[in-house]
């Protein structure tokens, strides 16, 4: 009687763990999907952006279509590689909060977006001078034209986008992941009206073609770029009134163990996404 009280006390000790097993792997997911789906939109931002100039210069004719293609080939390039670059400041700001020092982490976004304006500033003279290049990989000629406006339209908010990213990582490092959907939301509707308008010359804007295009972008990087610092600074100024402040992180540390955790995912990027780029070239 007893072995038979045993056996039903342990099936039900079982149904009951594997229960409530269940039940930590659906919370669990939960969290993660809450965690995942604005980080998911915030990316999907600035591919919208690009989508969005694509389908509007459209109407300008197949070369202009075709020449942003190009030119957005040769972005998305560039962005991919600096997105992989400033996941070192996600994961060194995660860590600090982690180990209860959320001051270093503002140190890690502020020489994030320092290396990112840099890196968008390298990337905007370089392709003020890209047609030879397109030239040599044998683009053709009617779509280097409207490419080269396009992207010299584009680099002036090069500095910007690549600044951005650093505060939008910083902030999802922080575990705020809806701070950077929003301002990618608002700010695709923006871009949406200065493409629109900057490039057919409505809302009583100039008409510039193809380079309305890329100014209407590049002026919405700058503005999303203005609204996440405004929120670095504010948090600056919070921690450091804060009693228990930890001690500042020098920037010289703080670049290092970017540049450490950074690159390795940089490179992957680069190089995986520079291989895409060149079989869609040689596919022609």
């Amino acid at each position: 009687m007893s072995l038979s009280r045993n056996i039903i006390a342990n099936k039900a000790s079982w149904a009951i763990g594997r229960t409530r097993a269940r039940v930590i792997s659906f919370v669990a997911q939960g969290e993660v999907v809450m965690l995942a789906w604005p980080i998911a939109s915030a990316m999907l931002g600035e591919t919208i952006m690009g989508l969005v100039d694509t389908k509007l210069v459209g109407n300008l004719g197949a070369a202009a279509l075709g020449g942003v293609g190009v030119a957005g080939s040769l972005l998305h390039l560039s962005y991919v590689t600096v997105l992989g670059l400033m996941r070192g400041v996600k994961v060194c700001t995660a860590y600090a909060v982690g180990r209860g020092q959320p001051y270093h982490g503002i140190r890690y976004a502020q020489m994030g977006m320092v290396l990112g304006i840099g890196c968008g500033a390298l990337c905007a003279v370089g392709f003020q001078y890209a047609a030879p290049a397109l030239k040599a990989v044998q683009i053709g000629p009617d779509l280097i034209a409207p490419a080269i406006d396009f992207l010299k339209a584009r680099s002036w908010g090069l500095p910007a986008t690549f600044g951005l990213i650093a505060l939008i990582e910083h902030r999802q490092g922080v575990g705020d992941v809806r701070t950077p959907m929003l301002v990618g939301l608002v700010g695709n509707v923006i871009n949406a009206f200065l493409a629109y308008g900057l490039i057919y010359g409505h809302f009583g804007l100039p008409a510039l073609g193809v380079k309305g295009a890329g100014y209407g972008t590049s002026i919405v990087e700058f503005l999303q770029l203005s609204a996440l610092g405004v929120l670095l600074w504010r948090s600056s100024r919070q921690q450091k009134k804060a009693p228990a402040a930890m001690p500042e992180l020098h920037w010289r540390l703080a670049l290092r163990e970017l540049l450490m955790v950074g690159m390795p995912t940089a490179l992957h990027f680069g190089f995986e996404t520079t291989a895409f780029v060149a079989f869609t070239a040689i596919l022609g």
